[in-house]
């Protein structure tokens, strides 16, 4: 017979502690990025997609990895009058494209290293997901409009060469790999 109960989710000796979609943080290496970090509202975590090569032979069809590429990653950053959350991420935008001059800079002026982070309860990092060759691809400082007061949501799509394979932390409470009695 197989057990329907729940006794084994997040119980008192410990073992299955749900991962919580707001324990996150992005970890980029820009200057004043502890300013934006503190103003992350919404992140989408790091995916990938693998080409598939399709091989016919005879009646048959088989199929093997292509090409991997690395989704786009959009940020919705809150904005603040009082913070330079908007003129951090401007100035690194600007060594993309810089609208006064109409050059471009170069990839080793504009693109940083980075992290996902998820994280436990307790703000213990659980997985980091080593991000290589960051940029700002979209740069939108939001919306404004008379017919309501809420806050200003800067829109920020984060383009990067890849994803390094994950790095798993123990998390708090039960160690991973341990059995629940």
């Amino acid at each position: 017979m197989v057990d329907l109960h729940a006794n084994h989710i997040a119980p008192q000796t410990g073992g299955f502690e749900p991962a919580r979609s707001n324990h996150f943080s992005l970890e980029l290496d820009i200057p004043n990025w502890d300013k934006v970090r503190l103003a992350l509202n919404n992140v989408k975590a790091p995916s990938e997609t693998s080409e598939e090569i399709e091989i016919n032979f005879g009646n048959e069809v088989r199929y093997v990895a292509g090409k991997t590429t690395f989704e786009e990653i959009p940020l919705v950053i809150n904005d603040y009058v009082d913070e330079e959350v908007a003129k951090t991420l401007a100035d690194w935008r600007k060594l993309v494209y810089d609208a006064e001059t109409g050059g471009v800079g170069y990839a080793s002026e504009y693109k940083v290293s980075g992290a996902f982070l998820a994280l436990d309860p307790k703000g213990e990092v659980v997985q980091e997901w080593p991000l290589v060759g960051c940029w700002p691809k979209i740069f939108d400082l939001g919306e404004r409009s008379h017919d309501d007061s809420t806050q200003v949501k800067i829109n920020v799509t984060i383009r990067y060469d890849k994803v390094s394979p994950p790095v798993f932390g123990g998390g708090g409470g039960q160690q991973q790999g341990q059995q629940q009695q």
